[in-house]
């Protein structure tokens, strides 16, 4: 699955230098949509990419939002399994 996500990485950089940021969110999104679940460092990771790009090339301010408060959703629950570990 890893191998998947460096792909659409990779697309997704591809169209980043074209310049078609729509394309770009559109690769990076179906990491976050996809049915089989990716690390979680790894949607992390691709979610604040997309978040930088809504915020510095379409200001879309919202959209943005949702990814980011997800990561952090994310953060927290891998915070309170770790501390669960530990016992």
């Amino acid at each position: 699955m890893e191998a998947l996500a460096v792909s659409l990485w990779k697309l997704a950089d591809y169209h980043e230098k074209l310049g078609d940021i729509a394309k770009t969110v559109e690769c990076l999104e179906a990491i976050c949509q996809n049915k089989v679940p990716f690390f979680p460092i790894i949607e992390v990771k691709t979610r604040i990419r997309i978040a930088t790009i809504l915020l510095h090339d379409s200001h879309n301010v919202n959209h943005a939002k949702s990814h980011l408060q997800r990561c952090v959703s994310i953060i927290l629950l891998l915070l309170s399994l770790n501390s669960y570990s530990c016992f």
